[in-house]
């Protein structure tokens, strides 16, 4: 066992330690550095990845939009001619009846009036749905 007159030597006598674990600390560092950086990288990739995701799906979002449009335009186009289709057939049934009713009738001309504004009704509706 050696003899430490001063605080210092006890100190000295560790220093080739001290040194040791200085450079063990200063590469922990180092390394702690590099890690860092990778994982920075990887981040800006993900990130790159993300905008490139976020773009397409707005540019998604966006004919999905259009398609939308088109498509309610042909729902109301559609619930317009059902509408028409129901009228016609109303108008054909109520012609039928009118016919129906003529032929059994003893005055006959008594619904020949009904019966040419119920043919113009249906004739005008199919020049509408011509158009």
């Amino acid at each position: 066992m050696q003899n430490f007159n001063s605080p210092n030597e006890v100190g000295d006598s560790y220093g080739a330690l001290n040194t040791l674990f200085s450079g063990f600390a200063f590469a922990g560092i180092i390394i702690s550095i590099f890690s860092q950086n990778q994982e920075l990288k990887l981040q800006r990739k993900e990130l790159r990845l993300q905008r490139r995701e976020i773009k397409l799906n707005r540019e998604e979002l966006i004919e999905n939009r259009k398609e939308l449009s088109i498509q309610s335009s042909q729902m109301q186009r559609q619930a317009e001619n059902l509408k028409i289709s129901a009228k016609l057939s109303a108008l054909t049934a109520l012609l039928n009846y009118y016919l129906e009713v003529q032929g059994r009738s003893e005055n006959p001309l008594m619904f020949e009036g009904k019966i040419k504004r119920t043919v113009n009704e249906i004739e005008t509706i199919n020049n509408l749905k011509t158009l």
